[in-house]
């Protein structure tokens, strides 16, 4: 941790930055590389030349650029991912390679709300009715809202799930409910507060820095906010999950990194459910033997029904290094038709 210089940039090292060195240790003179992943638009026919993925250009370089072809063929709309750096504003890729389509994560169609993990500010009296201020945000919840108490009652400090859409410039409450203490907290015990949405506005700096606009909300990246673009290209309109803190009314943001949205996982798993805690959504749902995780975006259910041990469920998952995570857990409806026989 501390100050790092880059091609002549200083950046800052902190306890939240993340690091990675797979490819050899960190060194004076080193080469370092970002990482994305998208769909191919175009690429040249002999590889080398200028890529155009998500509509980002890369150039792959003779001697510099390899490719990998493991998870199929190199076409357009494949997925892939890209290790780059950028120079001059070319983006110079080291390395393009096939992945599944599972790590593009592309999702044309969006949730209606938006969800963030937080802790309350404060809130008005019951029925809860009014102006709620949560994770330094300002909230209105109105007589369709849902209120959920089961991990403790509403008080100032106390960490939540608020889902929310925005209307007319305000974010309108959908459901808030009470939630275990360490969903509000980094993995040090500090605060550190979720979100999730849809990226409106975001910094036209190369390095990102600035005010992002995400489903009605402000955040701050500075120089020691991290990027992920590990589920396609951070861009307005793609969804995104946010780490932050909150201070002096600034919305901090620790990460920002395109993020799978509920339901949009592209397999499937349907079976019985055959173990889940029930009394905490995160907990790892255990599906024909198999598994899953739960995403922290998971949506449970319908209304105030959850599918419970022995039920048939239905898991919408995506899979990241081998791991399996679940974004939506429903019942799996079964259908018997009639059979019709004719003279």
């Amino acid at each position: 941790m501390g100050d790092w210089v880059v091609d002549g940039v200083t950046y800052t090292a902190d306890a939240s930055t993340q690091f990675e060195q797979e490819k050899g240790p960190y060194l004076v003179g080193g080469s370092y590389t970002n990482e994305a992943y998208g769909s191919v638009d175009s690429f040249p026919a002999a590889l080398f030349g200028s890529w155009v993925i998500d509509g980002v250009t890369y150039v792959a370089s003779v001697g510099m650029t390899q490719f990998k072809q493991d998870d199929g063929p190199f076409a357009p709309g494949a997925c892939v991912k890209v290790e780059y750096a950028t120079v001059d504003g070319i983006n110079h890729a080291s390395e393009i390679e096939t992945q599944s389509g599972d790590d593009c994560g592309s999702n044309p169609s969006l949730p209606s709300e938006s969800k963030v993990y937080a802790t309350i500010d404060s809130f008005p009296a019951d029925p809860f009715i009014g102006a709620w201020q949560i994770g330094g945000v300002a909230y209105e919840a109105t007589a369709q809202t849902q209120f959920k108490q089961e991990h403790g009652a509403f008080a100032n400090g106390v960490c939540v799930q608020a889902e929310y859409r925005k209307n007319g410039g305000v974010n309108t409450l959908s459901e808030v409910e009470t939630e275990s203490a360490y969903k509000c907290e980094d993995g040090g015990g500090s605060p550190q507060f979720k979100s999730y949405g849809t990226v409106e506005v975001m910094p036209a700096a190369a390095d990102m820095t600035g005010v992002w606009q995400i489903s009605g909300i402000d955040y701050t990246a500075n120089l020691t906010t991290t990027f992920s673009q590990e589920h396609g290209f951070l861009a307005v309109g793609a969804y995104v999950e946010v780490y932050y803190t909150e201070s002096g009314g600034v919305n901090t943001a620790v990460k920002i990194e395109t993020h799978v949205a509920p339901g949009s996982g592209k397999d499937y798993v349907v079976g019985e459910l055959e173990s889940h805690d029930g009394t905490d959504d995160w907990n790892d749902w255990v599906v024909n033997g198999q598994t899953i995780k739960a995403d922290p975006v998971i949506k449970v259910g319908s209304g105030s029904q959850a599918p419970q041990v022995g039920q048939r469920v239905m898991l919408s998952t995506y899979q990241v290094n081998g791991v399996r995570y679940a974004t939506t857990a429903t019942f799996a409806n079964q259908a018997f038709l009639p059979l019709v026989t004719t003279p």
